[in-house]
């Protein structure tokens, strides 16, 4: 499932989840973990006086190659939960193709140390949001917020919906921040 994102200092960029796998957010070539993404961005959205923040990033290359490598595995998994529950629930896919059950996908990709920290800057007229090294307008960090805390384009299945998404939109959804809310700045 891709957002594209537009940025001022690197054209569009692919941003979004990794397909199904809904644990991490993307931006180019940062991954970060969904849960600490919709934090911070709950964070701005609830205090319109903060400018800096800052999230663990992950290679996006990394993910990749886990998600190429349990491809077929997810294609198969799709059609046996799309035929068992007459629809498509990611959180079940990704739960058996990832972990089979026994660890999460934090632990099955080994991420140790590997992460480094990046910085985000909301600039002073409220105008861009710098995440490492992507500079972009406001509005389209909040359309990423929104995206990652929805669940995507489809939105999470019922009864599936991560503790952080509900708390994340209603923060956005009355921020004073206009980008956050959907309303013209």
């Amino acid at each position: 499932m891709t957002l594209v994102v537009y940025t001022e200092s690197h054209g569009e960029v692919e941003s979004g989840f990794f397909a199904f796998f809904t644990q991490f957010t993307r931006l180019g070539d940062y991954t970060f973990v969904t849960k600490q993404f919709c934090e911070i961005s709950r964070q701005f959205a609830e205090n319109p006086r903060a400018k800096h923040g800052r999230i663990l990033a992950y290679n996006t290359e990394k993910f990749w190659r886990r998600f190429e490598e349990g491809f077929d595995d997810a294609m198969q998994n799709i059609d046996d939960c799309v035929r068992k529950f007459k629809c498509f629930k990611p959180e079940i896919v990704t739960q058996s193709i990832v972990t089979n059950g026994n660890s999460s996908l934090e632990d099955e990709l080994d991420l140790g140390n590997e992460g480094e920290i990046v910085p985000i800057y909301i600039s002073d007229d409220e105008k861009t949001v710098t995440i490492g090294k992507y500079n972009m307008l406001a509005n389209q960090f909040g359309f990423m917020a929104y995206y990652a805390a929805h669940g995507g384009w489809l939105g999470w299945s019922p009864g599936h919906e991560p503790d952080y998404a509900q708390p994340t939109l209603q923060a956005l959804n009355s921020s004073e921040r206009l980008y956050f809310n959907g309303k013209k700045a």
